[in-house]
C-alpha cells in the first residue's frame, strides 16, 4: 500500500550527502550539494529520475534514465541519445566527447551549448554508458546562462562519480552486503526477538523546515507476543494458526490537507515467527475528509521453503473499497529476507558493530504496483545508519540511543520521524488546529 504523497515528495539532500542508490536504473551516484528530487522512477509511469538545485535561485537540473539501445560502443550510444534528445541544429557534426572510466567500463561526457535566449547561451551536459541488456545508462544536466563556472567542475564530478551496479565489483559488493544481511537475521534468535516484546513507541512525524506548523502525522508502534490467528481482515482472521510469533502494531494519523480537514488513518499489523521462516501482514487505511470515507488494505502472507516451494511464497492481495477492485499478486521472496515486523527493529536486538553494512530483499509499501526492493544499511558510527530503500534512491538517517534502541528517522527533504509522547502529540496539534484520532 503506497505511503501518503506527502512522505515521497519534495526530497532534498544537505550538502555532501550519501550517494544516490537506483537498482531500477543500476547505478549509484553523488549528487550536488543541495540536490532536490522532483521525480523519482515509477512516478507516473516515468522510469526516470528529476532533480533540481534546491537553492534560493536554480542555477541548473539533472535527469537520470536508461534507455534501450542498438548502438555498439560508448560513442556510438551517445550519438544515438544526442539524436533523439538534442534539437539537430544545435548538434555538431562531430563529437568529441571526454571519456571516463567507471571501474572497468567506459563513459562519455559531452557539453553542447544551446540558445537560452537572444544573447545568451545554457549548457547541455551528456554522461552515457552502456549497461547490461542492450540498455545505456543516461544522465543529463542543464545549467542556466547565470550558473557561476565553477557549477560545470560540481557536474563534472557528479558524471565522474558514477558507479553501474551491474558491474561485477557493484555485484560483489551487494553479493557481500547480502551475506552480512543473512548474518544479521541469524542472530535474531527467538530470545532476542522476544527482548523487544512489550516495547510501545509513540512517534511523532513533522518537518522543522515548514513554514507552517511541519505537522505531518503521529502515531504509535507496538510490539506483543501473538498467534498468526490474531490478525483479522474484514472477512475474518488471515490464519487459523495458533502459532505464536511476533507482531508489531503500528497506528498512524497523517494530515493529508490541513486546510479541508483530511486524514488518512492507516493501521499495519505484521506478524513473523520466532524463526523469520513465515509472515503475515494486514495494512489498511482509511481516508477521511468530513463524513465522506475511503479505504483500501493490502493482505500479505509468506509461506516457508517446502518441497514444492524450494524458496517459499509470498502471496499479496490489495483491495480498494471505493472503487470495488481487488487484486493479488504471488510472488518469490529471494534470500535474505527481511520481514515487515522487523522493518524498525532489526537493529533493537543486535550489536551493529560486527555488521557495518547489509542489505535485504524486502516488500516494498511505497508503490501504487506490488513489487521487492533492496534495503541497504550503512553504519556511520555506533548512532547513525544511513538507509536505503525503495523507489527514492535517497536514504533515510536512522538515528540510535545510546542503549541501542532506534529513536530518530531522518528522510530526506526534512521529514522526521521520532519518539515523542502524547503531551507533546496533543499540544502541537492543538496549536496547528488539526483533529486527533
Amino acid at each position: 500500500m503506497p505511503l501518503p504523497i506527502l512522505l515521497l515528495t519534495t526530497l532534498s539532500l544537505a550538502a555532501e550527502p550519501p550517494p544516490f542508490i537506483s537498482d531500477e536504473l543500476g547505478l549509484t551516484l553523488t549528487l550536488p550539494p543541495n540536490a532536490e528530487m522532483v521525480r523519482r522512477a515509477g512516478d507516473g509511469g516515468m522510469s526516470t529520475f528529476l532533480f533540481r538545485d534546491g537553492g534560493k535561485t536554480p542555477m541548473w537540473s539533472l535527469r537520470i534514465d536508461s534507455t534501450p539501445t542498438r548502438a555498439t560502443g560508448t560513442d556510438a550510444c551517445l550519438r544515438e541519445v544526442l539524436e533523439s534528445r538534442v534539437h539537430p541544429d544545435h548538434l555538431p557534426e562531430t563529437l568529441d566527447p571526454v571519456h571516463l572510466n567507471l571501474a572497468g567500463r567506459q563513459a562519455a561526457v559531452l557539453w553542447l551549448p544551446v540558445p537560452a535566449s537572444e544573447d545568451r547561451e545554457a549548457l547541455l551536459g551528456w554522461m552515457v554508458a552502456p549497461q547490461a541488456l542492450d540498455r545505456c545508462l543516461v544522465v543529463s544536466a542543464v545549467t542556466i546562462p547565470e550558473a557561476p563556472p565553477e557549477l560545470l567542475a560540481t557536474l563534472d564530478g557528479v558524471f565522474a562519480s558514477v558507479q553501474l551496479l551491474d558491474l561485477t565489483a557493484g555485484s560483489t559488493a551487494l553479493a557481500q552486503d547480502f551475506t552480512s544481511g543473512e548474518q544479521v537475521l541469524n542472530l535474531l534468535t527467538e530470545e532476542r526477538l522476544r527482548s523487544l516484546v512489550g516495547s510501545s513507541t509513540t512517534v511523532r512525524i513533522r518537518n522543522p523546515t515548514a513554514s507552517d506548523h511541519g505537522e505531518l502525522g503521529y502515531g504509535t508502534i507496538q510490539v506483543t507476543e501473538a498467534p498468526k490467528s490474531d490478525l483479522q481482515t474484514g472477512s475474518g482472521s488471515a490464519s487459523d494458526s495458533d502459532e505464536t510469533g511476533l507482531l508489531v502494531t503500528t497506528h498512524l494519523r497523517l494530515v493529508e490537507d490541513a486546510d479541508t480537514q483530511t486524514y488518512i488513518d492507516r493501521v499495519q499489523r505484521c506478524w513473523v515467527s520466532w524463526d523469520l521462516t513465515e509472515e503475515t501482514w494486514i495494512d489498511s487505511a482509511t481516508r477521511r475528509q468530513g463524513d465522506h470515507r475511503s479505504s483500501t488494505s493490502e493482505v500479505g502472507v509468506r509461506e516457508p521453503p517446502s518441497t514444492s516451494l524450494p524458496r517459499g511464497q509470498l502471496l499479496v492481495v490489495r483491495e480498494d473499497g471505493t472503487h470495488g477492485i481487488r487484486s493479488s499478486d504471488t510472488l518469490v521472496p529471494e534470500s535474505p529476507w527481511l520481514p515487515r515486523a522487523l522493518r524498525w527493529h532489526v537493529w533493537d536486538a543486535i550489536e551493529p558493530a560486527a555488521h557495518p553494512r547489509a542489505a535485504w530483499n524486502t516488500w516494498d509499501d511505497t508503490t501504487a504496483s506490488p513489487r521487492v526492493t533492496i534495503r541497504r544499511d550503512r553504519w556511520q558510527g555506533p548512532l547513525v545508519c544511513w538507509s536505503w530503500a525503495g523507489l527514492d534512491g535517497l536514504p533515510t538517517e536512522l538515528g540510535y540511543a545510546s542503549d541501542g534502541r532506534w529513536q530518530r528517522a531522518h528522510r530526506p527533504g526534512g521529514t522526521v520521524i521520532e519518539h515523542s509522547d502524547r503531551d507533546t502529540i496533543n499540544t502541537a496539534w492543538g496549536k496547528a488546529g488539526l483533529r486527533l484520532r
